[in-house]
C-alpha cells in the first residue's frame, strides 16, 4: 500500500501530467490549476487557496483546511484528492486507480 505521501504524489501527476520528483511534480501540478508563484510555497499556498475558497495566507491552516474539507483529520492524513476533482480522474488515455496507479486505456 502507498503512502500518505506517495498518495499525494500520484495525484499532483496526474494533475500536472509530469513525472519528477515530489515537489517538482507538485509545483507543475499547481500552476497548471492556476497558482501563478514560481516558488513552491507560494504556488501552494495559492493552490490551496483556489482549493479551499479560502483567502487565508497561512500555509499550514491552509492544509489543514484542505484536509478537513476533504474529511481528513489534517494534511498528514490526506492520501489523494484525485476522486475529489472529476478532471483528475480520467483522461482521453489515462485513468487513476484507486490505488494512486493509472491504466491505460486506449491500448
Amino acid at each position: 500500500m502507498a503512502t500518505n505521501q506517495e498518495g499525494k504524489h500520484a495525484a499532483f501527476r496526474v494533475i500536472s501530467g509530469t513525472s519528477g520528483t515530489y515537489n517538482e511534480d507538485a509545483l507543475a501540478a499547481f500552476q497548471a490549476d492556476g497558482a501563478t508563484s514560481t516558488n513552491f510555497n507560494g504556488a501552494f499556498v495559492e493552490w490551496l487557496q483556489l482549493q479551499t475558497t479560502s483567502t487565508e495566507t497561512n500555509i499550514n491552516d491552509l492544509q489543514q483546511l484542505f484536509a478537513v474539507q476533504l474529511g481528513f483529520t489534517s494534511w498528514r492524513d490526506v492520501d489523494t484528492f484525485a476522486d475529489i476533482d472529476f478532471r483528475l480522474l480520467e483522461d482521453a488515455c489515462f485513468r487513476l486507480l484507486e490505488d494512486g496507479t493509472s491504466k491505460r486505456l486506449l491500448e
